[in-house]
């Protein structure tokens, strides 16, 4: 068998050296091209994840701007509704109390003439009228405020004459004259007094009764 030659060895060594380090530097240029393709990935993936959460931070900003939005102007709406409100109550009321006032002054002016009517024996129609109209704005009015019904029974008047009739009426107008009064003036308080509340009801009642007699009276 032939020996193969150290020249020729040498050669052999050489070529499968420079093979086996070809192959190698392959090898970690394959590896380092795996590494740059996972971490372009990686990166890639926290940019879109970095994108998603700036995403969702703008879109709960926006959600919790446009709530306060709302709210706020909910608000607003609704303040400007209960001031809308309060406001037209209080003009309301104040023509009511206006009106009261007046038919107060008209009230007491028929009770004097009432008064005169019975002592000189004359008709009792005209100044009866006027207290009738004025009870109606005064029971109008305390009905605003008191929520209990008031009745009385008219079944006491059955043997009244048309004179009595006529000085019970002058009596229980001169009775309610001052309570009618202080109900006028308890309405430019700021508060109100709970027994006066309660007495309301009682004043109704009498006005009920008044206004009965004096539609009566001819």
């Amino acid at each position: 068998m032939d020996l193969m030659s150290p020249r020729v060895a040498t050669l052999i060594l050489l070529t499968v050296w420079a093979l086996s380090g070809a192959a190698f530097a392959q090898g970690e240029e394959d590896e380092a091209s795996r590494i740059r393709a996972a971490q372009q990935e990686a990166q890639r993936q926290a940019a879109q994840e970095r994108r998603a959460a700036e995403e969702d931070r703008q879109r709960r900003e926006a959600g919790i701007k446009a709530l306060n939005d709302f709210m706020n102007d909910s608000r607003t709406q609704i303040a400007s509704a209960v001031n809308a409100a309060e406001a037209r109550q209080a003009r309301e009321r104040a023509i009511q109390l206006e009106q009261f006032r007046g038919a107060l002054t008209v009230f007491r002016t028929a009770t004097g003439q009432l008064s005169e009517a019975l002592g000189s024996k004359a008709k009792l129609k005209d100044p009866a009228r006027q207290i009738s109209k004025s009870t109606a704005v005064f029971l109008d009015f305390i009905k605003r405020t008191s929520k209990e019904p008031s009745r009385f029974d008219p079944s006491e008047f059955k043997d009244f004459t048309r004179t009595e009739l006529g000085w019970e009426a002058l009596t229980s107008a001169e009775r309610l004259v001052p309570h009618l009064a202080a109900v006028m003036l308890t309405e430019s308080e700021a508060t109100v007094d709970i027994r006066f509340l309660a007495s309301l009801s009682k004043i109704q009642a009498e006005l009920l009764r008044l206004q009965w007699m004096t539609q009566r009276l001819k």
